[in-house]
């Protein structure tokens, strides 16, 4: 099972010590022969007290384009259908310290989500539980539950993650099955490693003209540090099992031969992906 990204952000703001960094501005962009995305995000923490509680805002946009091969339609279509959706939302986060290392986050999600048009869209509720525990400085341990109500139906999905300082220099820090990264520290400006994605999202109108994407970019990175808090990441590496579904609205459906788990399947494969990412970034360690 895959998920949305926005719960990563969120995701981070529990640990105690080992969460290595944080992209409080970025803006991305990823392209892959059928499939391209890019996105603009913000993770804003807000300190309550001199206790640990938090609040923290996650606004963003985002935008994916899907390239449908026009053979797939019935009647065929002479040229290949490109389609595009964009979406913006956000989270609230309320954070607090549970003691003896103990830490409990719970999130809102409101999103809008459209297809083509900003009239072909649906408000998406949702939210993240999560729990974290600090067994020491260099290692937190996390465990929770994702909820969100999307276009195809309602997502749950349970959450387990790490953040560990396994040397001054290496981190391995994420929250499965969204994200995994491994960092490695060559230089003061200079950190390289291996990256997992994976995003479930929907766009359009819930139980009708949908779609639903599917995305694991698995990749190498390297991130440049232009000044103390300003980043560069190049990123290359493959897209893994990889899908595009569309609900019954979807004019792919006339097609039955393309049916797959009762959507409309639109067939873009597997393939390679390179990713440009510019941060504004405020690092814990």
């Amino acid at each position: 099972m895959r998920c949305a990204t926005l719960f990563i952000a969120i995701c981070g703001m529990t640990a105690s010590h080992a969460q290595p960094l944080i992209d409080l501005l970025s803006v991305n962009a990823m392209g892959s022969p059928g499939l391209n995305r890019s996105e603009l995000s913000a993770t804003l923490p807000l300190r309550l007290d001199t206790l640990g509680r938090l609040l923290v805002l996650d606004p963003y946009w985002v935008q994916w384009q899907t390239i449908t091969a026009g053979d797939r339609y019935v009647p065929q279509r002479t040229e290949e259908v490109q389609e595009t959706m964009q979406g913006a939302g956000g989270a609230i986060t309320y954070v607090a310290p549970l003691g003896h290392g103990w830490k409990l986050a719970v999130a809102g999600i409101v999103r809008y989500h459209w297809l083509g048009d900003q009239r072909r869209g649906d408000i998406q509720p949702g939210g993240v539980l999560l729990a974290s525990r600090a067994y020491k400085s260099s290692l937190t341990a996390r465990c929770g539950v994702y909820v969100n109500h999307d276009a195809f139906g309602l997502f749950v999905m349970p959450l387990l993650g790490i953040d560990w300082r396994i040397s001054p220099n290496t981190n391995l820090y994420g929250v499965l099955p969204g994200s995994m990264t491994f960092e490695r520290k060559s230089r003061h400006w200079y950190r390289w490693g291996l990256s997992f994605r994976a995003y479930t999202t929907s766009f359009g109108v819930r139980d009708g003209d949908y779609r639903r994407i599917n995305e694991n970019p698995l990749g190498l990175y390297v991130d440049h540090y232009i000044s103390r808090h300003i980043v560069l990441r190049t990123e290359a590496g493959w897209c893994i099992m990889r899908n595009v579904f569309g609900g019954p609205g979807d004019p792919l459906r006339s097609n039955t031969s393309v049916q797959r788990r009762d959507c409309a399947d639109h067939g873009i494969p597997d393939g390679p992906y390179a990713r440009l990412l510019l941060a504004y970034r405020l690092r814990l360690d």
